[in-house]
């Protein structure tokens, strides 16, 4: 038998021999409150894909707030009734979280937030969490409407870094023993997939092994590079690269390519190191001390190549001058402090020298002959390699000077 009353707005069933269900108004009899279903989390709308990056990179996030409903009553019998329930609001939530990296001035709080990615490279994990308020009960109603905090789906970035295995240098063609002019750029982690590099910047300066300005590698973090140029700003080099799998942002390195560019004199006392010395059979011997530099003017690190071309006839500055001078050349040098080796005139030549070549003695002698070249790096054949510079040698009776 089932009977039925009124009570208030609402009903009140009563079913014997089966369920005891009761429907009544908030002003009546007491419900209970069940935090279900679970809330909605929320959605990460950017980035809109897995992104690449480099160390330091930042990245905006953003995302769309999640949602909640609770139920009040309910029963075996009939289901409760659902009803919204208020996100927080105390700058809490939305959270967001990383595997790694850390958050643009301590703040991963709100619907956008910016994410600093880690000097590791790796693969990192991004994902944010939001939280109900929760709604306060108003009795004579009973339970909970707390809902735990719900969490987005985890979004991939890739975080990378590009290493050049050497400096890369330009020796205008030449190939010098302590230098590399090809180089391997290197990604780390190392992924399978689809590597497509390009040079951004610096087309003319280098090339990739292939001879061209893109390359595609598959399933290899390694490509090689080479100079065909140098830089004229430091970094004026930008090599660009997108892996398959990643459709957002990308990876670049930037770098130089070196060049000698100048050949200043040693500095010794404040003034150029320069050595004149007494020689039994040529009369003098002096020694020009001299270093190389790159085009930054910082002084080369290794031995290098260097040669000379005389770009001139030998000149007489003395009636009657005989001296011969030596056929251009080139050895290995070190670049930090070579030392340009004149000599004055064989005594025992044939002729005999004219005028007879004097030991240093203050003040300078006689001007004897002179004549023109260059000075080249980055081989020992004459006339090759970078120039460097271009100077008159001058011979005195009593001593040597670039002039």
């Amino acid at each position: 038998m089932i009977r039925k009353r009124a009570f208030s707005t609402r009903w009140v069933e009563l079913t014997m021999g089966g369920c005891l269900v009761f429907m009544v108004v908030r002003g009546g009899f007491a419900e209970v409150w069940t935090a279900a279903p679970a809330p909605t989390p929320p959605t990460i709308t950017a980035p809109s894909g897995p992104t690449m990056l480099m160390p330091g990179e930042t990245l905006t996030c953003t995302c769309t707030r999640g949602s909640d409903k609770d139920t009040l009553g309910g029963s075996a019998c009939e289901p409760g009734v659902q009803y919204d329930d208020v996100m927080a609001t105390n700058g809490d939530y939305p959270e967001w979280f990383a595997s790694g990296g850390s958050w643009l001035n301590d703040n991963n709080k709100g619907t956008s937030v910016v994410w600093v990615a880690p000097a590791d490279p790796g693969i990192y994990s991004i994902w944010v969490k939001d939280d109900d308020l929760p709604t306060a009960i108003i009795p004579p109603h009973t339970g909970s409407r707390n809902d735990a905090p719900a969490s987005s789906a985890a979004q991939s970035e890739l975080v990378l870094t590009i290493t050049l295995g050497h400096d890369l240098w330009w020796f205008n063609g030449c190939d010098a023993a302590n230098y590399y002019e090809q180089v391997t750029l290197t990604v780390t982690p190392n992924l399978s997939g689809t590597y497509n590099w390009s040079v951004a910047e610096g087309t003319g300066i280098i090339d990739f092994e292939n001879d061209s300005d893109q390359q595609t590698v598959v399933n290899s973090n390694q490509v090689g590079i080479k100079s065909t140029g140098s830089s004229a700003i430091r970094d004026d080099v930008k090599v660009d690269l997108t892996v398959s799998g990643w459709s957002q942002g990308k990876g670049w390195k930037r770098f130089s390519v070196y060049t000698p560019r100048s050949m200043p004199p040693c500095m010794r006392y404040g003034v150029p190191w320069i050595e004149d010395e007494s020689d039994a059979r040529w009369g003098y011997v002096s020694l020009i001390m001299s270093k190389v530099l790159n085009q930054f003017d910082e002084t080369l690190n290794f031995d290098v190549e260097w040669n000379e071309k005389w770009t001139s006839d030998i000149v007489a500055d003395y009636e009657g001058m005989n001296w011969p001078r030596q056929n251009a050349g080139g050895i290995m040098i070190q670049a930090w402090e070579d030392a340009d080796e004149i000599k004055g005139a064989d005594k025992d030549g044939k002729p005999a020298p004219n005028p007879t070549p004097q030991p240093p003695e203050p003040p300078p002698g006689e001007k004897v002959c002179h004549w023109s070249g260059e000075c080249r790096i980055g081989s020992t054949d004459s006339g090759l390699g970078v120039l460097v510079r271009t100077l008159k040698w001058q011979k005195y009776l009593d001593r040597a000077r670039h002039e």
